[in-house]
């Protein structure tokens, strides 16, 4: 694995939401669930999974 400088390192947009709703991901080759993550008024809630 290649490592990463500071400058490459700060131009990553972190974000933190809230998941609202978590359901087995059924037609995931491995297993996995789906995730509705929401972020907020500014992005919404996000399709995910996990």
């Amino acid at each position: 694995m290649q490592e990463i400088t500071w400058n490459d390192f700060t131009k990553v947009e972190l974000r933190v939401g809230q998941i609202v709703e978590a359901k087995v991901f059924a037609d995931a080759r491995k297993p996995a669930y789906q995730l509705i993550v929401d972020f907020g008024e500014e992005i919404g809630k996000r399709k995910s999974s996990a």
